[in-house]
């Protein structure tokens, strides 16, 4: 027979692990172990938190799967504080590289990493 889990353990750690920004090559070595989690904090509670964490931003990258949906991104980006402007990130090799927006947010669709380096310098020069 096993025993009940704590109420503690039930309740989500509203935290987020920092990523080094350094250099491309050291994010994207970070990036490269970043694994699915079943208990991870959901996309609005990962800007939500940073948000509130991290003062002095102006621009946040938000880098979902192909399963999060655009009202959930919406909602992410408005989780930040005002003034800073979100760009969501959506990685999905079975569809066409592509940005678009919605209302205020930036959608960049990218299937592989070279498509990414494409996508952001067209949205620059956007």
């Amino acid at each position: 027979m096993s025993e009940s889990t704590p109420a503690f353990a039930k309740r989500k750690t509203l935290a987020v692990k920092s990523l080094s920004t350094v250099t491309r090559t050291r994010l994207l070595d970070e990036l490269a172990v970043v694994t699915y989690d079943e208990s991870a904090l959901g996309i609005t509670d990962v800007a939500r938190v940073t948000g509130e964490q991290v003062s002095g931003i102006s621009v946040a990258f938000l880098v979902v799967g192909s399963t999060t949906g655009i009202t959930e991104l919406r909602a992410a980006a408005s989780a930040f504080p005002p003034g800073v402007e979100a760009i969501a990130i959506v990685c999905d090799p079975d569809t066409i590289p592509g940005m678009r927006r919605v209302a205020d947010l930036t959608i960049l669709t990218v299937g592989y990493l070279e498509d990414l380096q494409k996508s952001l310098a067209r949205a620059v020069t956007s």
